[in-house]
């Protein structure tokens, strides 16, 4: 399951690379992206256990981008050696799809949340603003063709006419992988209740597994995620090779 969740991972990080305009290479051992840089998305996704530090920065030495990202799915490649920090350090989660259904978590001000998938490019605009905390949006991060995508299925959480929650499943390699989650201050349990009920019923008899830290971590692990396994982001420190 943890490599399953790691490889969904990386699938995503594709499907993002494809609405960009161009492709990552995918190999037994890694998810390489030395084309161009997407904010919040690795250049490379170690895919097996057995791939070394030092194999990771032969694969990266000449990449023409920088600095680069590097997510290590087992934690345990060093690239210290490199000039590389470590950026996160997070959980794989998985819940399995014969779970039981999340319990409702009431909101602060008692205010109604209804969840179902986002449809229309206004709309993703709408749940991208919101995913950015009403900051600038001027450019997309996430363009409307991955609403063609039938692996990609944005979800928002609406009280009354207002999208104030949300998450992005994604399709592949047998799981359902929940990630860029989001949601009003201080109620991640209810997001993440409100999020896993409408996955159930969109994608019905699937796992779902993703990675979180710290209290979205909590949260996940409140509605019925277990662990699987650490996660680690590497971010190369300016100017290093």
């Amino acid at each position: 399951m943890l490599l399953a969740a790691a490889r969904n991972n990386s699938s995503w990080c594709e499907a993002m690379c494809r609405a960009n305009g161009f492709s990552g290479e995918l190999s037994d051992v890694a998810w390489v992206n030395l084309k161009k840089s997407l904010t919040y998305y690795p250049n490379l996704v170690v895919l097996s256990p057995s791939m070394s530090g030092s194999e990771v920065l032969d694969v990266l030495r000449e990449a023409p981008l920088g600095p680069l990202f590097v997510k290590d799915s087992f934690a345990n490649a060093d690239l210290l050696p490199g000039n590389y920090r470590i950026l996160i350090e997070a959980e794989w989660i998985h819940r399995p799809a014969a779970a039981a259904a999340p319990a409702q978590v009431a909101s602060r001000d008692g205010a109604d949340q209804r969840w179902r998938p986002v449809t229309g490019t206004d709309e993703l605009r709408t749940w991208e603003r919101a995913w950015a905390g009403g900051g600038d949006t001027s450019v997309t991060t996430f363009p409307e063709t991955l609403l063609l995508d039938d692996d990609v299925i944005f979800l928002g959480g609406f009280s009354g006419d207002s999208l104030v929650a949300g998450a992005v499943l994604h399709l592949s390699h047998g799981v359902a992988g929940v990630t860029n989650v989001f949601g009003p201050p201080g109620e991640s349990a209810r997001t993440w209740a409100g999020l896993i009920s409408c996955a159930r019923e969109e994608v019905p008899g699937i796992d779902l597994v993703g990675y979180e830290r710290d209290a979205e971590l909590a949260a996940a692990e409140a509605n019925g995620f277990a662990p699987l396994g650490p996660v680690r982001i590497w971010q190369q420190i300016a100017g290093g090779r």
